[in-house]
């Protein structure tokens, strides 16, 4: 569904671009859940989740290119994850276990 969204940063828009964390605010959203509009700040809100107890629905916080946190995405189930990337172009699915990911991946949260 979310296959056509392209990544612009600080976008919030599905229909222009919009970054990640505006991409899963806007799918919480859909539920009810209301987060804030960075990554750094979402990653604050809700329940820690060790790794090893991932649900699908989870949040999953990361420091790719930073110290601190600057990527997010949505676990998906069986190792994976969907998220709205600069690398991809937009929104798609990757390896939780990849060496990138899994090095950079700091905190899960569950609402």
């Amino acid at each position: 569904q979310y296959s056509g969204v392209r990544y612009v940063f600080g976008g919030t828009d599905p229909n222009a671009g919009m970054d990640c964390s505006a991409f899963v605010r806007m799918i919480f959203g859909q539920f009810s859940i209301n987060l804030p509009r960075t990554a750094r700040d979402q990653a604050e809100v809700g329940s820690v989740v060790p790794f090893d107890q991932l649900q699908p629905g989870d949040r999953l916080y990361f420091a790719c290119r930073n110290p601190y946190i600057d990527h997010c995405g949505i676990y998906a189930g069986n190792g994976y994850f969907i998220h709205c990337s600069s690398s991809r172009n937009g929104v798609g699915v990757d390896r939780l276990a990849s060496n990138f990911y899994g090095r950079s991946l700091i905190v899960a949260r569950r609402s």
